[in-house]
């Protein structure tokens, strides 16, 4: 349960957005969780940015998905996501 202002949300104990990325790898077979890019700026993020290859924290993160991760680029809107996918696809 992660509930804030305008949002909240319920999961199943045991899910997580972890599990959801270790099910689309296991539906899509070829690609290993070493190769995987995730982003992520909240507490829900955590298991998901530990469990990738590149566990990516937006500048605007909280602390505990920043710990969690491998990595901090710059905020949303400074265009974070562009720099990480510069830096881990592109190799820039």
């Amino acid at each position: 349960l992660d509930c804030g202002a305008k949002q909240c949300e319920v999961f199943a104990p045991g899910v997580n957005k972890g599990t959801g990325v270790l099910r689309l790898l296991e539906h899509l077979g070829s690609v290993s969780v070493d190769e995987v890019m995730v982003l992520g700026d909240a507490e829900n993020d955590v298991e998901m940015l530990k469990l990738a290859g590149a566990g990516v924290a937006m500048g605007n993160a909280n602390e505990y998905a920043k710990r969690a991760a491998d990595v901090v680029v710059s905020t949303s809107d400074e265009d974070g996501v562009a720099e990480a996918v510069r830096r881990f696809v592109f190799c820039e």
